[in-house]
């Protein structure tokens, strides 16, 4: 006789699997479909010696990224990124998964390395993501009329302004001391996370981050 199934989850990415095992805790009988060879959709885990070296060269904390569709402006958002990434602390942005996407399709080695302007205990103004253009950027000009109707966000923006360009210097320096250490000549996927300053849970306390990207 015919195997038979309460249900067919067709996709093996993290939302998949996910829906699986909840149903097999729940009792059902499911099967996974999965085109590509390897489970896991766009949640890629990292480690191994490329990481390892890349975090020794350059001071940076191996992580957990989460690329979003918007920005986490809210603790409460950062927090639930944080749980979809299985991740006690992870990393937010809107950019990373679709630049290892690319490189994984094209056969290239990867390593990503980020400078984190905000922690998960701070929230940003929310006029930031009703700026943005239908691609994702900031668009200055609406950050000015958002402005003027919301003058008080002015101080915050200012300071995360100050804060980008840090940002910036570090992760200028972390990716020389990267490149420079011969990290990137082992053959292999990896990652690894820059902090500008302590890396902080959604609790506030510190907490080293652990590794792979999640769309």
């Amino acid at each position: 006789m015919a195997n038979t199934y309460d249900v067919i989850v067709i996709g093996g990415g993290h939302n998949g699997l996910t829906h699986a095992a909840y149903l097999a805790r729940a009792g059902k009988k499911v099967m996974v479909l999965e085109r590509r060879h390897v489970p896991g959709g766009a949640a890629v885990t990292a480690a191994g010696p490329t990481v390892a070296a890349a975090a020794r060269a350059s001071g940076a904390r191996p992580g957990t990224v989460v690329t979003a569709r918007h920005i986490a402006d809210s603790v409460a958002e950062k927090r639930r990124l944080a749980g979809l990434a299985g991740a006690t602390t992870a990393v937010v942005d809107l950019e990373t998964a679709g630049y290892v996407a690319a490189a994984r399709g094209a056969g290239l080695p990867w390593l990503v390395l980020r400078a984190v302007s905000d922690t998960a205990g701070e929230a940003l103004p929310g006029l930031l993501n009703r700026a943005r253009d239908d691609g994702g950027a900031v668009q200055r000009d609406q950050v000015v009329r958002g402005l003027l109707r919301n003058p008080g966000a002015l101080p915050a923006l200012m300071s995360l302004r100050r804060r980008l360009k840090t940002c910036a210097e570090v992760l200028a320096r972390a990716a020389t001391a990267v490149v420079t250490s011969g990290a990137l000549s082992a053959p292999v996927s990896e990652f690894a996370t820059q902090v500008a300053g302590e890396p902080t849970s959604s609790d506030g306390a510190k907490s080293p981050l652990s590794t792979g990207v999640l769309p």
